[in-house]
């Protein structure tokens, strides 16, 4: 097994990055005589594996395929769970949330399933969130990663009507707190100064967090440390 360019990562270390039901799965869905191929650094290797694990899941409840449900039973570390219905938070969009500033993940997968959450569906949601941030800290893909970077990337050239929004975007996270008020105000901003808001919107990303996209904008920026955010766009202006 391998965790990052050819170095081992030890069977037991797994209940750290994973569940002991999804380290398990990692085994019981292989052939035996088969060599395991595992890396989990920089790659989508840990949301691909909950993935094919809910599949399982969902196999052994509604019993279409044998094998697939077999693997499921052969992964569980304690008795085996109902077979009854149940909503599976996926592993990748709880990440996903966490990106995001201010998602309560409780209300999020309450919405996205219609209906409230059991006890059960709290309990694993709490577990993946306690995953999904150890792998966001340690292992996600640096694309996937929303942080605040160190400089302005070299290759982005601002015009100076961007510059001036840029500018006052920093003077409006300086004087607004509320979430929905800021985003409000800096869609009008674009507007003012007659700039698409589509690339309004990508030069304050691109000053950040040296990407075109991100979370969405007002909660992104009060989610970062003030005085960064303010010194970094009023230093983009100039």
């Amino acid at each position: 097994m391998s965790s990052s360019k050819g170095l081992g990562l030890k069977a037991h270390d797994l209940i750290n990055i994973l569940p002991a039901e999804l380290g398990r799965f990692l085994f019981a869905r292989s052939d035996y005589r088969e060599q395991v191929n595992f890396n989990p650094m920089g790659t989508w290797a840990i949301p691909d594996l909950f993935d094919e694990y809910d599949k399982s899941w969902q196999a052994y409840i509604d019993g279409k395929d044998e094998n697939l449900a077999r693997v499921f039973e052969l992964s569980q570390i304690k008795d085996l769970p109902k077979k009854s219905k149940i909503f599976l938070p996926r592993f990748r969009d709880i990440a996903n949330y966490l990106e995001q500033p201010n998602v309560d993940l409780d209300s999020k997968f309450k919405e996205i399933k219609g209906s409230s959450l059991t006890p059960e569906e709290k309990k694993l949601l709490g577990e993946r969130e306690k995953y999904a941030r150890i792998w966001l800290e340690k292992y996600a893909p640096e694309e996937f990663k929303n942080e605040l970077i160190n400089e302005i990337p070299q290759e982005v050239k601002l015009e100076n009507s961007e510059k001036e929004f840029l500018g006052k975007v920093a003077d409006l996270v300086e004087s607004e707190k509320n979430p929905e008020k800021l985003q409000q105000a800096i869609y009008n901003l674009s507007k003012d100064l007659k700039l698409n808001t589509k690339k309004a919107f990508e030069v304050i990303y691109q000053v950040l967090i040296g990407k075109d996209h991100g979370p969405k904008a007002a909660w992104f920026l009060l989610s970062l440390p003030r005085e960064k955010v303010i010194k970094r766009l009023k230093e983009a202006s100039k």
